[in-house]
């Protein structure tokens, strides 16, 4: 007789769920539990794609003995699965697991009928589905499914970026009381070797069995190798004063089940401190604002034909980090990892004026792209001089970009002629190159002057002629850890064809709603107008809070239209009269 959790592996490779992508006793952390994190095992868990991860899991599985399903699936959440099977002697139970509260049970089935029970729900069991669902179903409600619950992702989400924040400072608070922080490079670049082997000792990848892991020495030389990194530093010499960082990082929490995209943004976050910024001028865009701006834009809609993607002035790549993970889950669930990306390194491209920057976004995306070796090519190059820019914006069919404030000075008027003639303003240059070339979608971090300044007059013109559906979001202030300037997002899509009409989106966030934001990734609020062709191109696409209301009421009659007012009496001596 064929085992209960058998019987249901080989109903989820009928559906198309990859062999590999079908794992027992498999590891995951539970994060959401009191205390600290304990790593738990599912006895059968399948995931829509490799390398598995929470953002991944499509299915659970586990037997109980005696009642008591729905406190086991309440055990399994951080899996974060949306479905969960519960075998129960001859019966089965199937579970919908919530980010809030307790589990729902969706129905029962017997053993014998769980061909039937998977049959019957191929159309939205099947990995496809319920990846995008996952993925995609919290910005396009197209693809959302009853059974997936949305606020999942960012629960579990939300949990890993804190408790990986708090690992990886303690981490980093010990390389400076060892005295790495002396070298700054030295230290990022250690650090990164260490969260790289975390990864493969905890994923129990094969390399892992290639470096003995009680000498820190041999664990940054065996990631050296593995990711043909050149030694920055003598892996003698800072491998002692690393040691510490070792021990802190194998004890801590198990990162078998976390989104290798959730470490390279928390590892640029927590360890690009403010001094490194300041003293390699490294700027970053906010994880939850790079990825409002890149989940508008659809980049998985081309499948195996994806966009060129091209942040300039790159800092950290936080952008591209996104662009990889969204433009990943457009691809094909059946392809492998090494497929992937040997596609997605032609794909994305970045450039960047500081070299530790660079460093800084390649080390992210090798991080992002486990399991696979390095390729990634971030150019660093001053993109002000000659045509530089505009030479590489004219390969990119889309264009993220957060670009720099400041204002061009008098040398660097006479350095940069060509783009300083543009504007004098760094951001309005790029932002007006950029439209320039045209591409076929574009993200950008701008000034608030952006929605409604004169100064952007030309540029909003354009995007209103150019695209058929813009967003413009505007941000409160402290959004951006380092830069205080008031800002806004520029999410614009889809060549608009002559006489067609343009979607426009207007959304604001709240002061006091800039957490929620940065968990849920939803705005305040909204307004979204349909405009034909003759209300194009007039320059203005910011939607006032009242603009509906007056859109409304713009086919009633005016006042004016019945009676024609006239002042009565004035007083020279500044006594007041009714009109």
């Amino acid at each position: 007789m064929i085992a209960a959790l058998d019987r249901i592996a080989k109903e989820t490779e009928r559906l198309g769920y990859r062999s590999d992508a079908i794992v027992r006793d498999y590891p995951f952390s539970a994060l959401t539990t009191p205390g600290e994190p304990t790593t738990r095992r599912a006895p059968l868990a399948v995931f829509t794609q490799t390398p598995p991860s929470y953002r991944s899991a499509a299915f659970g599985a586990a037997e109980v003995q005696t009642n008591g399903a729905e406190v086991l699936v309440r055990g399994f959440r951080d899996l974060g699965a949306p479905l969960f099977f519960v075998v129960e002697a001859e019966m089965v139970s199937v579970w919908q697991v919530y980010a809030d509260g307790p589990p729902r049970l969706i129905e029962r089935a017997s053993l014998d009928a769980l061909d039937r029970l998977f049959e019957a729900r191929r159309g939205t069991w099947n990995p496809d589905s319920i990846h995008r669902a996952k993925s995609i179903g919290r910005f396009n409600s197209a693809y959302q499914l009853d059974f997936v619950d949305i606020g999942l992702m960012p629960a579990i989400e939300g949990q890993i970026h804190e408790k990986l924040d708090r690992l990886l400072n303690e981490t980093l608070a010990a390389t400076r009381d060892a005295g790495v922080a002396d070298d700054d490079k030295a230290m990022f670049q250690g650090v990164f070797r260490l969260v790289a082997a975390k990864i493969l000792t905890d994923r129990e990848h094969r390399a892992s069995a290639t470096w003995n892991k009680d000498d820190v020495r041999s664990v940054l030389a065996g990631i050296g190798n593995f990711y043909g990194l050149t030694d920055p530093f003598s892996a003698d010499a800072v491998g002692r004063k690393l040691s510490t960082a070792w021990d802190i990082l194998r004890g801590g929490l198990n990162v078998s089940n976390i989104s290798a995209d959730d470490l390279a943004f928390v590892y640029e976050n927590t360890l690009v401190t403010p001094e490194t910024r300041r003293i390699y001028g490294t700027h970053s865009t906010p994880r939850h604002v790079a990825e409002y701006v890149v989940g508008r834009l659809d980049l998985w809609r081309d499948a195996i034909e994806p966009p060129k993607v091209y942040e300039p002035f790159a800092g950290a790549g936080v952008f591209l980090v996104s662009a990889l993970r969204h433009l990943r889950e457009g691809l094909p669930h059946n392809w492998t990892d090494r497929q992937r990306h040997d596609l997605l390194v032609k794909r994305i491209k970045g450039s960047e004026i500081d070299a530790f920057a660079c460093e800084v976004a390649v080390l992210s995306l090798i991080l992002a792209d486990y399991p696979n070796k390095n390729g990634w090519k971030i150019e660093n190059t001053d993109l002000f001089k000659d045509n530089n820019l505009s030479t590489r914006l004219a390969e990119a069919d889309v264009v993220l970009c957060n670009p720099p404030f400041e204002i061009f000075n008098s040398n660097e008027r006479v350095l940069y002629p060509q783009v300083s003639a543009i504007s004098g303003a760094r951001a309005e240059a790029v932002l007006a190159l950029t439209l320039r070339s045209a591409p076929k979608a574009l993200g950008f971090v701008l000034p608030r002057a952006f929605l409604m300044d004169r100064a952007y007059r030309e540029q909003r013109r354009a995007v209103e002629q150019l695209y058929r559906e813009v967003e413009l979001v505007s941000l409160p202030d402290g959004v951006f850890k380092v830069s205080q300037v008031e800002s806004a997002l520029l999410i614009a899509r889809d060549h608009r064809q002559p006489n067609e009409p343009q979607i426009v989106r207007s959304s604001e966030v709240d002061d006091g709603d800039r957490r929620s934001f940065a968990f849920t990734g939803l705005p305040s609020r909204s307004r979204e107008e349909v405009r034909s062709a003759a209300e194009v191109e007039t320059a203005a696409l910011w939607i006032p809070p009242l603009g509906p209301l007056w859109k409304r009421l713009a086919a009633l009659p005016r006042l004016g239209d019945f009676v024609e007012g006239h002042w009565g009496l004035r007083w020279n001596d500044g006594r007041q009269s009714s009109a």
